[in-house]
């Protein structure tokens, strides 16, 4: 994360402490000012994920996109900012721990982006429902193209031709591996 996203999160988190030390100073609760808040602040110094501030009453009560937290916005936009960075879009993404490559990883950002076209926040379970969707192609094109590219090196190693039966030994065992490689990607989604 670069610097100045660590700020921004840093400024917001220390505005929310403060505000949150206020509260507890005037419902006279020294424990929680004392206690809590040196806590909750030293639980985000080796954070390593980006964390974006509460959204706003507006969104989280009426669940409408009008007049969001302004901190928000602004943590969201240097969100994006950092997530198409070239340092970033360098880097391998992960969905659900799973390596995507960047054409897949913008399947992702726009199958997600067509759930924010209204004025409503999406249901979680149709972003999910996209997520298990996308990764079921993940799985699937991964799965074939282990057979195809393994398939084609056998078939070129034997330019005069193989014998069916070593032909149908070699089949068995490209199939049974792609099928395990689409097994193992769906276990771990937890999609198909």
């Amino acid at each position: 994360m670069n610097t100045a996203t660590v700020t921004l999160m840093t400024q917001y988190l220390n505005k929310l402490i403060s505000k949150w030390i206020d509260l507890t100073r005037q419902i006279k609760d020294p424990l929680k000012s004392t206690s809590v808040c040196p806590k909750v602040l030293s639980s985000f110094e080796s954070t390593g994920i980006f964390t974006l501030p509460h959204p706003g009453k507006q969104l989280t009560q009426s669940y409408e996109l009008n007049n969001l937290d302004d901190d928000f916005i602004a943590t969201a936009i240097e969100f994006v900012t950092f997530i198409f960075s070239k340092e970033v879009l360098c880097h391998t993404k992960k969905v659900r721990g799973v390596p995507v490559t960047g054409n897949t990883f913008r399947k992702f950002i726009q199958h997600w982006s067509s759930h924010f076209t209204s004025s409503e926040v999406p249901k979680m379970q149709d972003i999910m429902q996209t997520t298990n969707e996308i990764q079921l192609q993940i799985a699937l094109e991964s799965s074939l193209k282990y057979f195809q590219t393994t398939m084609d090196t056998y078939i070129k190693g034997y330019p005069n031709g193989v014998e069916n039966e070593q032909l149908h030994e070699q089949f068995a065992e490209i199939k049974s591996a792609s099928f395990n490689i689409f097994k193992e990607l769906c276990e771990v989604n937890r999609s198909c």
